[in-house]
């Protein structure tokens, strides 16, 4: 049964009521009566230590801890938030050749909201252009950009043009310091299932130390017996799928703590794109359309590749499905939408073995 918690007014009728009951004669009610206001200034403070072992009664469980509290019990087991990453990539430089381009230059994106520093010094050739490898200063998703976007020198140099271009390959890697959300799911998810020296569910917690990491799923005895196969999503990038680095990253957490006769593998899933056609939809705005395209990232942002184990799926629920049920309630919850119809695709979609259904072409016919 819980506990009745006063309410400010409450307690003012309390206090009112017993020092009234203590003083016959004594009037409360009037205006400048200084036994009310005393009542009141102790109703006040009493509601005050009210409120103070409310918020400290959900600092006492992991699901409702706030920052300081949730990084203290997660401590406790072991676990530590997740740093951000810096982003890192190449920058085309143009200009005259023969200018020089020292490593520490600092560049820019257009508006400002990342700087950049040359990690290696360069010449521009005789073209009239020299890639170098830039890092951004400061960690976080902020510092990742596309292929051509466009960056400006922060100080001029001799022969260099001011503008420059991110290559290709695009600037990538940044990532955000752990949320709280994550790290609160993360800790439950220990606490709950604690280490069982090479339980499935083990080898989800162990890759999740991996900076970036978002989800991950397990596939045991898949090259055979003694064998574990692990693979996960980079949720907070373009690219979500890891990179040969990134799977090296993840072998590196996982080697010391797998068991000694587990043969351990890592490996990257392929994307999926699965391709949805939006018809008559009400209204048809270009507001309600980028609703509709956020909804659906965010729906494609929890499918599951065909696991057993894993964010999302378990034994009884294995993964690799998305449902056209739950596709269209995706459609159906984002803002401003009062009708549509889902045209595209015609049946529930399965994911072949090693692909994450992901979202593709999205049309509005």
């Amino acid at each position: 049964m819980p506990f009745p918690v006063p309410t400010l007014d409450d307690l003012r009728q309390q206090f009112r009521s017993a020092i009234a009951a203590r003083l016959p004669g004594a009037d409360l009610t009037l205006r400048f009566s200084n036994l009310g206001v005393s009542a009141d200034v102790m109703a006040g403070a009493g509601w005050l230590q009210w409120q103070y072992l409310l918020w400290l009664q959900q600092q006492m469980f992991g699901d409702t801890a706030e920052t300081g509290y949730l990084e203290r019990k997660a401590r406790i087991v072991g676990l530590q938030r997740e740093a951000g990453a810096a982003a890192a990539g190449n920058v085309v430089f143009a200009g005259q050749p023969g200018a020089a381009i020292a490593a520490g230059v600092a560049v820019q994106t257009s508006n400002g909201s990342a700087v950049y520093t040359v990690s290696t010094a360069g010449v521009i050739g005789a073209g009239g252009t020299v890639s170098l490898p830039v890092l951004a200063s400061a960690p976080g998703s902020a510092g990742n950009a596309l292929a051509g976007a466009l960056m400006v020198l922060v100080n001029a140099i001799a022969g260099v043009n001011a503008q420059a271009t991110v290559d290709v390959s695009g600037i990538t890697g940044g990532t955000d310091q752990e949320s709280d959300a994550s790290l609160r799911t993360r800790y439950l998810q220990r606490i709950q299932m604690p280490p069982q020296g090479g339980a499935a569910y083990d080898y989800i917690a162990w890759t999740k130390t991996v900076p970036g990491v978002t989800r991950v799923w397990v596939y045991p005895l898949n090259r055979g017996a003694g064998t574990v196969d692990v693979t996960a999503v980079f949720d907070g990038r373009t690219n979500i799928f890891p990179l040969a680095a990134d799977l090296t990253d993840i072998s590196a957490a996982l080697s010391p703590l797998a068991p000694v006769t587990a043969n351990v593998g890592t490996f990257a899933l392929t994307a999926a794109p699965v391709n949805v056609t939006v018809s008559a939809l009400t209204p048809n705005t270009t507001v309600v359309q980028a609703a509709v395209q956020a909804a659906l990232a965010a729906f494609f942002a929890t499918t599951t590749p065909a696991a057993n184990w894993g964010d999302g799926v378990t034994p009884s629920s294995p993964g690799g499905k998305v449902w056209l049920t739950d596709l269209a309630d995706a459609v159906k919850q984002a803002a401003g939408v009062q009708h549509f119809d889902l045209t595209a695709p015609t049946a529930d979609v399965t994911a072949a073995a090693g692909t994450l259904p992901t979202l593709g072409a999205l049309t509005f016919a």
